[in-house]
């Protein structure tokens, strides 16, 4: 079993980021995944990277070597209203699935979430035919909120986006008294 690092990104990762994109959006068999065949400039990637570097929330990679096998991040909100909510993103390649680096990543991302002020929810969207990650979120505390129906179209098929959140407990603005 290969030893993967857990770190935020740097601008250096550019490329090798754009790499993962390619090789994530081209597995066909991914429960969770649309494949795509465009994809960023390595200028618009260090925009995308540069935006966790000054407080708009928090990314980590998982690398094997110099390579890119893993991703997650929570984006803040934009605006006053907003800005209670974070939002999550997770993906691994299929090398890195299975052996608990999802978890991890959640894990260090709520513990980033923990100490943010203000910050009072997570939210994310998931697709209803990856069951493996709605129970990975179910373990954490998400909740279902909603689904939005065939919102997402993969080779021809419907794909319906379940809507799933959780609080924060241990914010500055928690005082709610939740326990998740």
């Amino acid at each position: 079993m290969p030893k993967f690092e857990i770190r935020p990104p740097t601008l250096e990762d550019a490329a090798a980021f754009i790499d993962y994109l390619r090789a994530l959006h081209q597995n066909v068999d991914h429960p969770g995944v649309i494949p795509r065949s465009e994809f960023p400039s390595e200028d618009v990637q260090r925009e995308w990277i540069t935006k966790y570097t000054v407080g708009d929330g928090f990314c980590l990679l998982v690398l094997s070597g110099e390579r890119i096998v893993g991703c997650a991040e929570l984006t803040r909100g934009r605006g006053a209203h907003r800005m209670h909510c974070a939002s999550l993103g997770v993906s691994l390649l299929k090398e890195a699935r299975g052996q608990g680096y999802g978890t991890r990543l959640i894990e260090m991302l709520h513990e980033w979430a923990r100490g943010q002020t203000g910050l009072e929810r997570i939210q994310l969207e998931v697709f209803h035919t990856n069951p493996g990650a709605i129970r990975l979120y179910e373990r954490f505390g998400y909740v279902h909120e909603g689904r939005r129906v065939g919102a997402m179209k993969r080779y021809g098929e419907s794909i319906d986006m379940i809507q799933m959140s959780m609080p924060i407990v241990g914010t500055q603005s928690d005082t709610t008294g939740h326990h998740g």
